[in-house]
């Protein structure tokens, strides 16, 4: 057994967090950044771009999340990890929204038909009020329960694909631009921070094992969905794009989706199947997940960086 878990066991502790989670505003200027911004590979860098299409609307969903929560919750250390949860994610969305009003938008990429149906998922319906409905008693807390089970299952993939990026990808080798692996990277090493805080609401608000396995049933077919449409549509107002890789249906797509992950720019689609088993154990604890350590010795580095390429400085706030 991880000795962290052990500790918390033994402290009866609800919170599951090995460090501070603190929030960071980062600021990029985006104006020289090529749409293709993964040299060797427009796909993958479409794909990419598309995470910031529904990342937007899930961040600002999960901190609604956290602060309706927070009269749930007893533990002081959970409701100070809500508490800057909600920080750190609506920070993401604003990064996200400006790298599509100031990047996308200057490509023409910035309004795509996936768009509308995310955000009815997450204002209508993994809201406090589904369908309109407005909840009370327990049924208002099974409710809560059920959007951080669908938000753990989320952050189980955000919290892979952060490790991914600073163990398995090769954007740097293969030639990429700074800014946008500035963004990514921040955002991979605070998901890793803060990467217990949605399961631990879920397991503090009567989450089960049999439950959350159903979330996770759920969502792996509709995220690697998401990423695939979100990217074809993207592919398909992107002129410089191939055309046979601008419908979901076309095997092009796939099949540079393939490429993409030979050339260790995205995962594959199978790594969606493969990480989400570790999430259907009984001894899952994000906490086992990614490393602290890494996260934050880059976020440590992102603050004291002088200059990154193109004259691009990042700063914090």
């Amino acid at each position: 057994m991880n000795q962290h878990i052990k500790n918390i066991q033994e402290s009866h502790s609800v919170s599951s967090s090995d460090c501070e989670i603190k929030p960071r505003n980062i600021v990029l200027d985006w104006s020289e950044v090529p749409l293709n911004w993964i040299y060797n590979d427009r796909f993958s860098s479409n794909a990419m771009n598309a995470l910031s299409y529904f990342l937007v609307d899930a961040e600002f969903s999960m901190c609604r999340l956290c602060h309706e929560s927070l009269p749930y919750i007893k533990d002081e250390k959970l409701i100070d990890d809500l508490k800057n949860f909600a920080k750190q994610e609506a920070l993401h969305a604003r990064a996200h929204e400006k790298h599509k009003k100031d990047f996308m938008q200057r490509y023409g990429i910035d309004n795509i038909p996936i768009n509308k149906p995310v955000r009815i998922l997450m204002e209508r319906i993994l809201s406090n009020k589904p369908f309109g409905y407005e909840l009370s008693g327990k049924s208002k807390k099974a409710w809560l329960m059920c959007r951080a089970g669908v938000f753990a299952a989320a952050e189980h993939y955000t919290t892979g694909l952060a490790h991914f990026m600073f163990n398995s990808t090769e954007w740097e080798l293969n030639g990429c631009d700074p800014v946008m692996s500035n963004l990514l990277h921040w955002h991979a090493g605070e998901e890793i921070e803060h990467r217990t805080v949605m399961f631990d609401l879920y397991q503090a608000l009567g989450g089960r094992l049999s439950v959350r396995r159903f979330f996770m049933m759920g969502f792996v077919p509709t995220f690697v969905a998401l990423i695939g449409i979100s990217t074809a549509q993207i592919n398909e107002l992107d002129q410089e794009s191939a055309k046979n890789q601008r419908k979901i249906w076309q095997l092009g797509l796939w099949k540079a989706w393939r490429r993409g992950a030979i050339l260790k720019n995205i995962p594959d689609v199978e790594w969606f199947v493969k990480h989400s088993f570790s999430f259907m154990s009984q001894y899952y604890n994000p906490v086992n997940e990614g490393s602290t350590e890494q996260a934050l010795e880059y976020l440590k580095l992102m603050q004291n960086v002088i200059e990154l390429g193109h004259g691009k400085k990042p700063t914090f706030h």
